[in-house]
C-alpha cells in the first residue's frame, strides 16, 4: 500500500515537471503525459511489477547479510539485541496494524469518492436536461461553415442546439454528442471557429477522456496531486484543440480573441460542468490561450527524450520500492535471528521445548524457530497450516512432525506477488521460479505453486 502511494507520487511529480519544463512541446503530448499519470493512480503497482521483465537482478543474498550482522562487533550486536528483544515483537504487530488501518482508511476514502462521482453524474444529467428544455435545434448552421477536407459528411456531424444561459459554446455527450452555442454566436463571424473547435473535441474523443478524469479525480478527491493533474489535463485539452484549429482555419486566433472579448461583456458566466468541453474556461486562461496561439509547437528530440526519461525513471522506481519492501521483510528476519542467537540456552525455559511443540516467545519469528529446530520455513508453515509468517506470543507450534521431505504447495490469492510468496517461505525468487518453471514473475489468482523444501 505504501509502495503504491510512493510510486504514483513520484510519477505525478515527474509528469507535472515535464509539462512545466517543456512548455514548447505539443499540447497533445503534454495532455497524454498528465492523463497517463492520473490513470496510474488506479494501478496496483505490486501486481503490475510482476508483469515487467526482470532486466536487472535485484535479488540480495540473505545468507551473506545474516553472516554480516552476526559477525559484527559485540557492542553492536549487544545493542541490537537489547533493542530487538524489547521491541521487535510489538513493533512487528504494530506495523501490520498500521498498514491494516491505512488500507481501511483508503477504502473509506474511495467509497466517499464513488458517492461523489455518482452525485456529479446525476447533477450533470439534471443540468443537461435543463439546457435541453430551454434550447432548440439549429443543425442548418453546418451549411454556413466550411469544415476541413474529410469532415463534411453530414451523417457524422453532431447536433447543434442554441441556448441563452451558457457562455460561448460547449459540447457534451459520448455516443450522441451535442454542440451547444450561445444565441449571440449564431449570426456572428466567430461561428466558424466555435463549431470547428467543439467538433475537434468530439473527433479527439475528449468527452471520454473527461469522463475518465472526472472518475479518477472524484475517487482521489483527497489527493492534491490527482486534482492538479486533472486540472492540467483539462487545460492541455483546450490548448491542443486550439493548436489543431489554428492550423486548419486561417484567422482562428483573431476569431478566438474576438469571442473572448465579447464573452467578457455580453455573456453569462461559463457553465460549471466537469463532463463537457467549454470553449471558454476563465478570462486569465483565455488570454493565455491567445498568446500561445502566436507560436508553433513541433515535436522535438528533447520532448521524446524527456518522455523516455519519465518512463525509465518510473520503471526504476517500481523496482526499487518493491525491492525495499522485500528487503524490509528480510531485515526483520535477520534482526530477529541475531537477537535469538545472543540469547543463552539458560534463558529459554523448558516450557518452550516440550517434545513436539514450541510456544512462541517475545521477539520470536517464524524463520528463527525453523532454524532453531533445523527444519525449513516451508515445512514449519505446512505442518502448522500457516498462510503467512505472522505468529503471536503464546502460540503453540508443532515442530516434532515437521519434515523437509519433498515440496509443498501454495495457492496464489489476490494481491500476492512472487517476491512476497518467496519471502514468506524463506526461499529466493529464482528457486521458486525454477521449481515452477516460470519464465517471468507473472502469476495468476488461484495458481498452485510448488514450494521447494530448501
Amino acid at each position: 500500500m505504501l509502495s503504491w502511494i510512493v510510486i504514483n507520487s513520484i510519477f505525478s511529480v515527474l509528469a507535472l515537471s515535464f509539462i512545466s519544463f517543456n512548455k514548447d512541446a505539443p499540447h497533445r503530448l503534454r495532455f497524454f503525459v498528465c492523463f497517463t499519470a492520473l490513470v496510474c493512480w488506479l494501478l496496483p503497482w505490486q501486481t503490475v511489477s510482476a508483469w515487467i521483465p526482470d532486466f536487472v537482478s535485484w535479488e540480495v543474498s540473505t545468507v551473506s547479510l545474516r553472516e554480516l550482522v552476526i559477525s559484527a562487533s559485540p557492542d553492536i550486536r549487544q545493542l541490537n539485541t537489547m533493542i530487538e528483544v524489547g521491541a521487535v515483537g510489538a513493533e512487528r504487530s504494530d506495523i501490520f496494524d498500521y498498514f491494516g488501518q491505512l488500507q481501511l482508511i483508503l477504502y473509506f476514502l474511495f467509497t466517499i469518492g464513488m458517492i461523489l462521482f455518482i452525485r456529479r453524474i446525476l447533477s450533470h444529467r439534471f443540468t443537461m436536461n435543463q439546457l435541453e428544455s430551454d434550447s432548440f435545434l439549429a443543425n442548418e448552421l453546418w451549411h454556413s461553415v466550411t469544415l476541413p477536407p474529410g469532415r463534411e459528411n453530414s451523417k457524422t456531424l453532431p447536433q447543434i442546439r442554441i441556448q441563452k444561459t451558457i457562455k460561448g459554446a460547449l459540447c457534451s455527450g459520448l455516443r450522441n454528442p451535442v454542440i451547444w452555442i450561445h444565441h449571440s454566436i449564431k449570426d456572428s463571424p466567430q461561428l466558424q471557429a466555435v463549431l470547428l473547435h467543439e467538433y475537434t473535441h468530439i473527433r479527439q474523443n475528449d468527452n471520454y477522456y473527461l469522463l475518465a478524469m472526472t472518475f479518477i479525480e472524484s475517487l482521489m478527491w483527497w489527493n492534491p496531486l490527482a486534482r492538479i493533474l486533472a486540472n492540467s489535463a483539462r487545460s492541455m485539452q483546450e490548448l491542443s484543440c486550439d493548436e489543431i484549429c489554428n492550423r486548419q482555419l486561417n484567422g482562428y486566433r483573431v476569431m478566438l480573441a474576438s469571442l473572448v472579448v465579447d464573452q467578457l461583456y455580453s455573456m453569462p458566466a461559463p457553465l460549471r460542468a466537469r463532463f463537457v468541453t467549454n470553449i471558454s474556461v476563465n478570462k486569465h486562461f483565455d488570454a493565455e490561450r491567445i498568446k500561445i496561439l502566436a507560436r508553433t509547437y513541433p515535436m522535438k528530440a528533447k520532448h521524446v527524450f524527456s518522455t523516455s526519461l519519465i518512463i525509465s525513471f518510473t520503471y526504476l522506481s517500481i523496482n526499487i520500492v518493491n525491492v525495499q519492501a522485500d528487503q524490509g521483510q528480510t531485515a526483520t528476519d535477520i534482526t530477529s535471528t541475531t537477537s535469538t542467537s545472543s540469547r543463552s540456552s539458560d534463558e529459554i525455559s523448558e516450557f518452550e521445548y516440550q517434545p513436539g511443540t514450541y510456544t512462541v516467545q517475545r521477539s520470536d519469528s517464524l524463520s528463527e524457530i525453523a532454524k532453531r529446530f533445523n527444519i525449513s520455513l516451508a515445512a514449519l508453515k505446512f505442518s502448522n497450516k500457516l498462510n503467512s509468517n505472522n505468529i503471536k506470543i503464546g502460540q503453540v507450534l508443532s515442530v516434532g512432525g515437521a519434515t523437509d521431505a519433498g515440496s509443498y504447495e501454495h495457492t496464489v490469492v489476490r494481491g500476492e506477488t512472487l517476491s512476497e510468496i518467496a519471502g514468506s517461505y524463506g526461499i529466493s525468487i529464482s528457486s521458486l521460479r525454477q521449481a515452477n518453471a516460470l519464465a517471468s514473475g507473472r502469476i495468476m489468482i488461484g495458481q498452485v505453486l510448488k514450494i521447494p523444501s530448501s
